[in-house]
């Protein structure tokens, strides 16, 4: 890894973000945070954003020592935890090692403890790309539990350094969804943030800004909703309180709010309202949710939160969403 040793650190900062989004690593992470504290010094150094980043990440590597500690298995109650736990297993990973390919059956949920997996998928012409690395709580092989008896992977999963997962039988988990509707609604939601992850990383727009930017722009979800009828998200001539992404089916625009002047159409897998949301202006079309429709939102005030603490580049992305 080769950096230009001149006065640029906003340069500087920007390679090294670049070098390390996707593959995360580490090693090479603490290698450019030393060539940064020799740049600039100790006091430069202390809160710049390649340390930043470095505790950032060593933060997100934390392993987890209890599985319901993860977001999806948290608010499962002792009597289910205790019907789950005899079926647990703890696999070991090397770097490298694949867990699962793309194409297999998909039998199997999966919960990382510690290390770092790899979501791949295969390209057309041969070989594979990483679309993400998964942290320590990330829940993979959803599909196993939602997508029917002849679900497949959606994507090859392998370490990227040495790793500990989690693995339970999918017609256990799909037991205790049964059981409690509060966890399967979090496994259901789990598949739609990885969808939204996924298009996040192939997105024209998103696709030009990093993962741990495009991480944070996930932190912004507060709810995921599906309508069953006509709803009204977003009202016309107010500053709006969230950004929309629609997951599927579609948002319709009226002027003024009023119904009989429809000015446009959200479809599935568009944003609506960010640059709103980010500049605190108050659109003059009213924003309605079609029935059968499924909306992420995204909270305003963490929206902000982030441009503000973001490059000018970040924010000139966000602004062109939608």
């Amino acid at each position: 890894m080769y950096f230009a040793l001149d006065e640029d650190q906003q340069a500087f900062d920007a390679a090294v973000r670049s070098y390390l989004a996707d593959r995360f690593d580490l090693d090479a992470l603490e290698k450019a945070a030393t060539l940064a504290l020799q740049l600039v010094g100790r006091e430069a150094f202390a809160g710049s954003p390649v340390h930043l980043l470095l505790e950032q990440s060593r933060q997100r590597l934390k392993p987890f020592s209890d599985l319901f500690e993860a977001r999806s298995f948290a608010g499962l109650p002792m009597a289910l935890r205790e019907k789950l736990e005899p079926h647990l297993t703890l696999h070991t990973l090397a770097p490298g090692e694949t867990l699962v390919n793309e194409g297999d059956p998909s039998r199997q949920i999966f919960v990382v403890k510690s290390g770092l997996v790899g979501v791949w998928l295969e390209k057309p012409e041969g070989g594979a790309w990483l679309v993400r690395c998964c942290f320590p709580g990330w829940l993979l092989g959803e599909s196993s539990v939602l997508g029917g008896p002849d679900a497949r992977c959606m994507a090859s999963l392998r370490a990227q350094r040495v790793s500990e997962v989690w693995i339970c039988p999918a017609p256990i988990v799909r037991a205790l969804m049964q059981e409690d509707l509060a966890f399967a609604q979090r496994i259901a939601e789990t598949k739609q943030l990885h969808r939204i992850d996924s298009f996040f990383s192939m997105h024209e727009t998103m696709g030009q800004l990093d993962v741990q930017v495009r991480d944070e722009m996930l932190s912004c979800i507060v709810r995921l909703e599906t309508f069953s009828d006509e709803t009204l998200l977003l009202p016309a001539n107010q500053v709006p309180s969230s950004a929309c992404l629609v997951a599927r089916g579609s948002i319709a625009l009226y002027a003024d709010g009023n119904p009989d002047t429809q000015v446009g159409v959200v479809e599935a897998d568009a944003f609506y309202g960010v640059r709103d949301a980010i500049h605190h202006i108050a659109p003059s079309v009213a924003a309605i949710a079609r029935p059968g429709t499924t909306v992420a939102f995204f909270e305003a005030t963490r929206l902000q939160k982030l441009c503000e603490r973001s490059p000018e580049h970040v924010v000139a992305v966000l602004e062109r969403l939608g």
